[in-house]
């Protein structure tokens, strides 16, 4: 049946659903009847848990205006109202379903945008016709002879944040063990397709600890790692990931350092009221929201894991290391989604 909340993986192709889902998921567990053996009445149980949300927002209104202040807790806590809506309605997704579609609907737009379409026709694109071919050498496309692979960005709206969504879905289903060939399949060659570092770390990870193909799996990474040495494929070459790595532990210590001791356990007090953006997203929200929002979501996620969703939120954790993957609006849902998942 269709769920109004499954529209935020549209965001990429039509943001305006934003419009819908945001006061869908915030207004919705209101109005839901809880039964009565609960401790806490339906309305009781959402102020507790918005008290964090209350206290960041308040931190932020001291600096900033009104809607940069939403902005902000929309984006980095986005998440956290999917969370609330989840836990307190109890709804579930057929994630099978999903992790279908989704992997069907990336190696199309693979197919598509290496063949017959312009990407830039596509609503989840976001550059002009002239810069999809710059995009595609200067930004992770793979170049045989005189034909560009340009890797397709899927409903996360980016190629790194799409192939970890997916990883992290294939791994729940994989922890409740409803992962069917078919389906672990079309997924894994949709990650492939993406053409994405990160994804392909998680997509090892997953082979080598996961899959019921361990020994085989090994023997396949071993073989492209000596095959990849000294090869241009970037996406498989160590030292890419040795320069990644550097640049974050670089980017780490500068930001420690420019912040006075209220900034680190607050938020940095920026002068400019503008989104940051770049390569590593827990940093930017350090400097949002301090140690107290990192805290934030230490607790969450460790009081809500279990054996079964433990491993698929890590992955999104370690993603997110790189891009926005929980802050992205589909990822903001299937981490929301998780973190409610905690038993079967």
């Amino acid at each position: 049946m269709f769920k109004i909340v499954n529209l935020a993986f549209a965001y990429y192709y039509f943001s305006a659903v934003a419009l819908i889902v945001f006061p869908f998921i915030i207004i919705r567990p209101l109005l839901f009847n809880r039964p009565k053996t609960f401790v806490f009445d339906n309305i009781s149980q959402y102020f507790l848990l918005l008290i964090p949300i209350i206290y960041l927002t308040f931190l932020l209104l001291l600096k900033y205006s009104f809607l940069f202040s939403g902005y902000l807790i929309l984006f980095y806590f986005g998440s956290y109202f999917f969370y609330i809506y989840f836990r307190i309605s109890n709804v579930r997704l057929n994630i099978k379903n999903i992790l279908l579609t989704l992997s069907i609907l990336t190696i199309l737009e693979a197919v598509a945008v290496n063949t017959i379409i312009n990407p830039s026709m596509l609503p989840n694109w976001p550059l002009s016709a002239e810069a999809t071919l710059l995009h595609g050498i200067s930004r992770g496309g793979l170049i045989f002879d005189s034909f560009t692979y340009l890797r397709p960005l899927g409903f996360g709206g980016n190629s790194s944040i799409t192939s970890s969504l997916l990883i992290s879905l294939l791994l729940y289903l994989n922890r409740l063990k409803k992962d069917t060939f078919l389906i672990s399949f079309l997924a894994m060659i949709a990650v492939i397709s993406l053409y994405s570092g990160v994804g392909y770390i998680l997509l090892s990870l997953y082979l080598l600890f996961f899959s019921r193909v361990k020994k085989i799996s090994f023997l396949c990474l071993v073989t492209l790692y000596i095959y990849s040495y000294g090869s241009n494929l970037q996406k498989v070459d160590y030292v890419y990931y040795q320069y990644i790595l550097l640049d974050l532990i670089g980017n780490l210590f500068d930001v420690v350092k420019s912040l006075d001791y209220v900034e680190i356990f607050s938020g940095q007090n920026r002068a400019i009221e503008h989104a940051i953006g770049g390569d590593f997203y827990w940093l930017y929200l350090f400097q949002w929201f301090g140690l107290f929002g990192v805290f934030f979501y230490v607790c969450i996620i460790l009081l809500n894991s279990s054996k079964i969703n433990f491993f698929p939120i890590l992955f999104l954790v370690i993603s997110t290391l790189h891009y926005h993957t929980i802050f992205a609006i589909p990822g903001q849902l299937i981490f929301g989604y998780l973190l409610s998942r905690k038993y079967p």
